[in-house]
């Protein structure tokens, strides 16, 4: 009989064993907790990850279970719920095919979800980073490409041996007289010609993830720019903008090609960057954070350039000053020199370039 008592107490029912356990950790937390012990220290032992572990998984499957149940309860008529363990699969498969879709099972795709565009390289900074700060962080240049330079040479029929050799990859400048001599660009680039090209992109471009350089204008976009009042056009402005249209890109690369000096190894940038203004304006002295060296070729009206050397190099080099003409290609790699420019004569003054690598 007291066998049989003993089998027949009443067990304790799930919540009050949850209590109990809850009760006792939470007992043995404070004792830890007195003892010195930090939660750092705490979570590196072995038992409270796999403890974590099993919380993480048990509310996944929870969650799993929840979706479940309110499909069941409201999103399934009640005619069709003994179909609704079908349609968790399709959720469930819906919701893989979006992984698969979007690319979570490779890095970039990650990135495409976080960022949100397919070409990250495009989206603006998160938080914008100071050229003062940009320019601090910078490393430190090696003054002997510039030691002893004394002026900027100008070359013609630049082989690609001589440009690779000198100047591609050696932060020394220089401009080719014939970069763009026989462009169709020479001919058709005008203010004019560019309105027509952005007519139908303009307000598409301007709020796209192109950049936009209003220097000290009060534009805000190209948009702004292509329908400023004929008043407006004769004061003094300058700007600058990156194409990121594949169908803009298309109608400009007819009326030039990839500077005929470049490596044959070496890869130009898919971006065009265009530089255009009126005289007596030009681009404040700076320094780019680009990576690469550029090349700019000078299409309309003429432009002044002056280089100044970073820093560290103020004893070892001196400032270098360059006009290029219509049909000449500057190449410079602006992320080790400070420049500024000024278009002179009576010309608007129309530029177009890229990095190559």
């Amino acid at each position: 009989m007291q066998s049989t008592r003993k089998n027949s107490k009443k067990q304790p029912s799930p919540a009050v064993r949850k209590h109990d356990y809850e009760s006792k950790f939470a007992e043995l937390h404070e004792r830890v907790v007195a003892s010195g012990i930090t939660a750092q220290q705490l979570s590196l032992l072995t038992s409270v990850k796999r403890l974590r572990g099993l919380r993480s998984k048990n509310a996944s499957l929870a969650s799993g279970r929840h979706l479940c149940d309110l499909l069941q309860k409201f999103a399934v008529p009640s005619s069709v719920r003994r179909y609704s363990k079908l349609l968790c699969a399709m959720v469930v498969l819906v919701g893989l095919f979006r992984l698969w879709y979007i690319g979570l099972h490779r890095q970039d795709g990650w990135v495409t979800l976080l960022v949100g565009n397919s070409k990250p390289e495009l989206e603006p900074c998160v938080v914008a980073m100071p050229a003062r700060v940009q320019s601090a962080l910078m490393p430190p240049v090696d003054c002997a490409m510039c030691r002893g330079l004394k002026s900027i040479e100008r070359k013609t029929s630049l082989s690609q041996w001589d440009f690779e050799q000198n100047h591609a990859y050696t932060g020394v400048p220089v401009v080719v007289t014939d970069g763009a001599s026989n462009w169709t660009a020479l001919r058709s680039f005008s203010l004019e010609f560019f309105k027509n090209v952005y007519a139908s992109a303009s307000a598409k471009t301007s709020k796209s993830y192109c950049q936009f350089f209003p220097y000290k204008t009060e534009f805000r976009s190209l948009f702004e720019v292509f329908n400023m009042s004929a008043q407006r056009s004769r004061q003094p402005w300058y700007i600058g903008w990156s194409n990121c249209d594949a169908g803009v890109a298309d109608v400009l690369r007819r009326h030039y090609a990839s500077p005929y000096f470049l490596p044959a190894h070496s890869e130009g940038s898919t971006l065009d960057w265009i530089f255009m203004g009126s005289p007596g304006y030009g681009a404040h002295l700076h320094i780019d954070h680009v990576g690469k060296p550029s090349w700019q070729a000078q299409i309309r009206g003429r432009k002044q350039w002056i280089l100044e050397p970073v820093p560290e190099c103020y004893s070892d080099c001196q400032s270098l000053e360059i006009v290029v003409n219509p049909g000449e290609i500057f190449v410079v790699d602006s992320n080790l020199w400070y420049h500024k420019t000024l278009i002179i004569g009576d010309e608007v003054s129309i530029a177009i370039g890229s990095e190559y690598d």
